[in-house]
């Protein structure tokens, strides 16, 4: 992953680029200069590959007026300005977007409801998705719960109806 500050133009002046090595040299593979620039964003995640050999990334929008961050590593550490991308004060909103010869959208939130995501790599790689929408019905805690209270109801019912057994007799 490389970060490079650039057009001016920009509403925030950043491109980010993923880089493809291979594992044993680190060298760069040529599929790397396949894989688009990432432009305006104020941090990127590598949360997985696709099966077909998307990268699958966290792409964090910045709030405007943030500054740019970088990696500043002069000093062989990483500079204070490199935490601050992942500080929610400066993320406006995430997108988890698949980059491979083009860029999609995988999964989209309204502005300051989503500051952060994670997505299992195992899922990712297995290539599983559904639609945005939440299964229907209730989740197996909550059927479990209601039957729980309705029984409890049931049972306080019959239990305020049946009469009170005294051995008293009626005096």
């Amino acid at each position: 992953m490389r970060q490079r500050r650039c057009c001016a133009g920009d509403a925030y002046p950043s491109r980010w680029q993923l880089t493809v090595v291979d594992p044993a040299t680190g060298e760069p593979r040529p599929a790397a200069s396949a894989l688009p620039e990432l432009p305006g964003l104020i941090g990127v995640r590598l949360l997985g590959w696709s099966p077909s050999g998307e990268a699958v990334v966290a792409a964090l929008h910045p709030e405007p007026d943030s500054p740019v961050v970088g990696f500043d590593t002069a000093a062989d550490t990483l500079s204070l300005a490199h935490v601050q991308f992942t500080d929610s004060q400066w993320v406006r909103a995430v997108t988890v977007l698949a980059v491979g010869a083009g860029t999609r959208t995988l999964l989209t939130a309204p502005d300051q409801e989503m500051l952060s995501v994670d997505v299992a790599d195992q899922l990712i790689a297995g290539g599983r998705q559904r639609d945005g929408q939440p299964p229907d019905g209730l989740s197996p805690r909550l059927t479990a719960i209601g039957i729980g209270v309705a029984a409890a109801l049931v049972r306080e019912r019959r239990v305020q109806r049946e009469p009170e057994v005294s051995g008293h007799g009626p005096f």
